[in-house]
């Protein structure tokens, strides 16, 4: 090998070197055993808060943690990570999730976390009327984004269905629960048995509601053979029971 292709086989391996050498001395840093592997920790946030979900509850969940600062150095932990949640219930939507190292070079940190899902609600297909008890025709239950749920949603069918309406909606609507009224038991006007009855006896009498009435609620009621006016509650139906 002469003297200028010994220089330039020189001068090219110096150039690789300076290349490489930057290279060596991430990998050797992102492979020392020394240092907890930031995806060991927001893989283990990510399992505990899928495993404190109510599955029952939501549908299509995803656990995803935010990306740790590449600049965080933390001892190898030499025992399983622990996590932990200062809330009881996990539920969709940000929160935090510690993650802690109880070795012998213990240590903790918080890793936000954000917990998308589904979640089934109940919708009613509008437009329906003020007063409308609630039934299957006007009823459905559809998948959304916890996110864009309301406050109070109703999930169930058996919630809504047979419900009163206590306003008027215009459109398909999200049913809530402050949409809701227990459907009346007595209408106002309706005829009734008047029931009077003590430890020893009963009379059952006719009358007539005066207002509307749903169970247990105390209304008035008019007797249809006296024309007397008194106070009764809801029982069933068609009874207003009375004291003696």
């Amino acid at each position: 090998m002469n003297s200028k292709t010994t220089a330039g086989v020189l001068l090219l391996s110096g150039l690789i070197g300076l290349q490489l050498c930057p290279l060596l001395v991430m990998s050797a840093y992102a492979g020392d055993p020394g240092t907890q592997a930031l995806v060991e920790i927001t893989n283990t946030a990510e399992q505990f808060a899928l495993a404190a979900l109510d599955t029952r509850a939501y549908s299509d969940l995803k656990v995803e943690a935010q990306p740790l600062d590449t600049r965080l150095r933390l001892k190898q932990c030499e025992v399983p990570l622990q996590a932990s949640s200062n809330t009881t219930t996990l539920r969709a939507g940000r929160t935090t999730i510690g993650v802690r190292c109880e070795g012998a070079s213990p240590w903790s940190l918080y890793v936000p976390v954000t917990i998308s899902a589904n979640a089934a609600v109940v919708l009613i297909k509008g437009p329906v009327t003020r007063g409308t008890v609630l039934s299957a025709e006007n009823l459905t239950v559809v998948q959304m984004p916890v996110a864009q749920l309301p406050p109070n949603y109703l999930s169930d069918l058996a919630q809504v269905s047979g419900h009163e309406l206590a306003r008027a909606v215009n459109g398909d609507t999200y049913a809530t629960v402050a949409m809701l009224k227990e459907k009346n038991m007595i209408q106002k006007g309706q005829e009734v048995i008047i029931l009077a009855q003590s430890a020893s006896f009963e009379v059952r009498m006719s009358g007539t509601a005066l207002e509307d009435g749903q169970s247990g609620e105390r209304i008035t009621v008019k007797n249809t053979n006296s024309g007397r006016t008194v106070e009764g509650t809801v029982v069933t139906e068609n009874v207003i029971a009375v004291s003696l």
